[in-house]
C-alpha cells in the first residue's frame, strides 16, 4: 500500500463509520467498468467514500484480494462496503475477504454484473458467494427477472431480499433525440470477440448490404489480443464494401455519443454468458437508436419490442432487421422518438430503487460527511 493509500486508512480508521467502494474502474474500458464509474459518481455526491483500486492483471488480482482481506480484517459492524463483483468467476479470489467483513458485523453491498450463474442450476461460485457474504448481505441484481433467479438458486430462509437496480438509474436522463439524415445506418459498438458476435454481425451486415443498396454499416470497438484475426476480418470487410462500410476505434464518451447519433440501428449479437444488462444497450436507445439484441439475461425485459430480439439465424435476423429498416424510413423522426421515450420511462423507473439505496449506502450516521472520496492505493483486480 502505497503513501497516500496508508494516510487515507488512517483517516478513515478514525471516522466511527466507512463506506468502502470495491470495484474495478481502471484498465481496460467494458460495460461493468463504465457502471462502476458511474456509481462510484453518485457516492461521492453524497458522501465520503473509501475507493479499494482495482485493476487486471493476474499478480495485482492476487494482491489486491489480499490487500483487502487485510482490510477486512480490520472492518467494524459500522463500515458499509460497496462490492461490484468482477464477472468470469473472478470473485472466487475475494471469498476470504467477505468472510472477513461478514464476520466483522459489516454490511456488504453486492452488486452483481453478471448473468453467468443465474442461467441454469447454482454453481459452486454462486453459492460460496452467497455463504461467505452471510444471509444480512444486500445483493443488487440489474432486473426482476435476474432478482427472482438469484432468490431461487442462492436465498436462504431469513435472508435479505435482493435489490433490483437496473443500470438505466445510473444513466443521465436522455436528452431529446436528434434527428436523422442520409442513408441508414446499422451498427456495431463494443469489443471485437467471438463472444460479442462481431464475426456473426459482419457476416449479417455483408447479406444487409447485397439486399439493401442504400444501407451502411458503422463498426467500433477495439479487438484483444487473443482476437486479431477478428480486426483483420474487419479490415477486408470494409476493402470489398469501400463507402459503405466505415470502421473506427474505440469510442470515448463523447465520441460514443457522436457515433450513437449517426446511428438508426444497433446490434448486439452477443452470446457472452456474462451478459446481463448491457451498458450500450441503454445508451444507444437513450440516443433515438433502434437496438436489436440477442434475449441474454435482462435484455428481453429492456428491449423495446420482442420483435428486436435477434435469433443467431442470418435468414431469421435479416428479415428483423429489414422490418426495423422499413419503420424507420416511414416515419425516422418518430421512431427515433420511440427509442428515446422506451429509455426515459426506464430511466424514471429506476430512480426511486437507486435513491433508496444510495440512502442506504450513504446515511452513515456521522454529523459532518462531506462529499468527496479517501483512495486505498496497491494491488488491482477485475
Amino acid at each position: 500500500m502505497g503513501k497516500d493509500g496508508r494516510g487515507a486508512f488512517q483517516r478513515a480508521a478514525s471516522a466511527q463509520s466507512r463506506l468502502w467502494f470495491v470495484a474495478n474502474v481502471d484498465g481496460r474500458v467494458n460495460g461493468q467498468v463504465l457502471a462502476n464509474r458511474k456509481m462510484l459518481q453518485l457516492l461521492e455526491s453524497r458522501a465520503t467514500v473509501i475507493r479499494f483500486r482495482l485493476g487486471a492483471t493476474a499478480w495485482q488480482k492476487v494482491l489486491a484480494a489480499l490487500s483487502l482481506l487485510g482490510t477486512a480484517l480490520r472492518s467494524s459492524p459500522t463500515d458499509r462496503v460497496y462490492l461490484s463483483l468482477p464477472g468470469q468467476r473472478g470473485a472466487w479470489l475475494l471469498l476470504a475477504a467477505l468472510t472477513a467483513f461478514r464476520l466483522s458485523g459489516a454490511h456488504l453491498f453486492l452488486h452483481h454484473h453478471s448473468y453467468r450463474g443465474l442461467r441454469a442450476r447454482p454453481t459452486w461460485l454462486g453459492r460460496a458467494l452467497a455463504r461467505a457474504a452471510g444471509p444480512n448481505a444486500t445483493h443488487i441484481l440489474l432486473s426482476e427477472a435476474m432478482a427472482t433467479a438469484f432468490a431461487a438458486r442462492y436465498g436462504a430462509p431469513g435472508a435479505v431480499l435482493p435489490v433490483t437496480l437496473s443500470n438505466a438509474a445510473l444513466l443521465p436522463r436522455p436528452p431529446a433525440p436528434v434527428s436523422r439524415s442520409g442513408p441508414t445506418t446499422i451498427g456495431f459498438l463494443g469489443a471485437w470477440t467471438q463472444h460479442k458476435g462481431v464475426g456473426y454481425f459482419v457476416r449479417l451486415a455483408e447479406r444487409l448490404l447485397l439486399k439493401d443498396d442504400s444501407v451502411r454499416i458503422a463498426i467500433a470497438g477495439a479487438a484483444h489480443r487473443h482476437d486479431e484475426g477478428i480486426a483483420a476480418d474487419i479490415a477486408a470487410v470494409a476493402a470489398r464494401w469501400p463507402g459503405r462500410v466505415v470502421v473506427q476505434g474505440w469510442r470515448d464518451e463523447l465520441e460514443k455519443a457522436a457515433f450513437f447519433e449517426r446511428l438508426d440501428c444497433l446490434l448486439l449479437p452477443s452470446c457472452l454468458p456474462d451478459e446481463a444488462e448491457p451498458l450500450t444497450m441503454l445508451e444507444a436507445l437513450s440516443a433515438g437508436v433502434d437496438v436489436l439484441a440477442t434475449p441474454l439475461g435482462a435484455i428481453p425485459e429492456r428491449i423495446r419490442s420482442p420483435e428486436c430480439l435477434l435469433t443467431l439465424d442470418l435468414d431469421a435476423d435479416l428479415d428483423r432487421i429489414s422490418h426495423v429498416i422499413a419503420q424507420r424510413r416511414t416515419d425516422r423522426d418518430a421512431a427515433t422518438a420511440q427509442c428515446r421515450d422506451h429509455a426515459f420511462r426506464l430511466h424514471r423507473a429506476s430512480l426511486p430503487a437507486r435513491d433508496l439505496l444510495l440512502a442506504r449506502l450513504t446515511d452513515l450516521e456521522k454529523p459532518g460527511l462531506r462529499p468527496g472520496h479517501a483512495t486505498i492505493s496497491g494491488s488491482c483486480m477485475t
